[in-house]
């Protein structure tokens, strides 16, 4: 309306035609493009997107890149311990369930928002470790302990996938913990298993 005012009525009815017809030529010309060039470059960009999605991992029994996929068992044929971790915690990252770093982990274990916390072995403030403790102990939330914060970041999803699927710019995280299950899985279910056996 203002622009109406500003150029004139005339002028604004033809910018009007004007942009209607370049819309109308870019239509035309992706059209009459081949299309076999069209379904090629679709199947590249999702062979691409889905590349990208993909993480790797140091450990090889883990669980499986690719959505839909079923998760690969440990030589016994009953899923591993870590892999069943990082399977949770890639479906409530998903989902927007999870709070890394000692601000947003101490925050969800105060309210009690905590489902369950993973605590690296290699933290190297023993007062961070004493507070993430108690406050597990205090409410009664599951504390599991990994020894890498490079591979609990990664887990949590702080890195950058490169084009090949691996990991770069990995940054360490010393806590994670889940708010959100996000769904109900195998994965959750040995976990479940693995802390009534704990306790």
């Amino acid at each position: 309306m203002v622009l109406r005012k500003f150029i004139g009525r005339q002028t604004f009815q033809n910018l009007e035609r004007i942009s209607k017809a370049s819309k109308l030529e870019s239509a035309l010309y992706y059209a009459s493009l081949n299309k076999q060039s069209v379904v090629q470059s679709r199947t590249s960009l999702e062979s691409r997107w889905q590349t990208s999605l993909r993480t790797s991992v140091s450990k090889p029994k883990m669980a499986s890149d690719t959505e839909g996929d079923d998760v690969p068992m440990a030589a016994g044929g009953v899923m591993d311990i870590y892999t069943a971790l990082q399977e949770v915690l890639k479906t409530s990252l998903i989902h927007d369930g999870l709070a890394r770093g000692l601000h947003e982990c101490a925050k969800a274990l105060d309210k009690r928002q905590a489902h369950l916390c993973i605590l690296a072995n290699n933290c190297d403030e023993p007062a961070y470790v004493k507070l993430v403790e108690a406050l597990c102990t205090e409410h009664g939330i599951n504390l599991l302990k990994i020894d890498d914060s490079k591979k609990l970041g990664e887990w949590a999803g702080l890195c950058k996938i490169d084009r090949e699927g691996k990991a770069r710019k990995v940054v360490g995280c010393s806590c994670v913990v889940v708010k959100d299950y996000g769904k109900e899985s195998q994965a959750l279910d040995v976990l479940h298993e693995y802390f009534r056996s704990k306790k």
